[in-house]
């Protein structure tokens, strides 16, 4: 998959380290965001105060779905 994306893509090296850090580093913005998202932490992880972006978000979920404990 990786060799069709990379012949396929016209951006440059830097650009896509670019948007993938963003990407990571991605929140909820505004407080309707924030709101939202620290119900869902403390919904499926109470204990936890290290979930800052969607990434972190999305890593718990699937921890989670697989039978791991918040």
């Amino acid at each position: 998959m990786l060799t069709w994306v990379r012949a396929r893509c016209a951006r440059q090296p830097a650009e896509i380290e670019t948007k993938s850090d963003w990407l990571v580093r991605n929140g909820p913005g505004g407080s309707d965001g924030h709101q939202w998202m620290a119900a869902t932490v403390k919904a499926a992880a109470p204990d936890r105060d290290d979930i800052r972006s969607f990434a972190d978000l999305l890593d718990l979920d699937d921890y989670v779905s697989f039978g791991g404990r918040g």
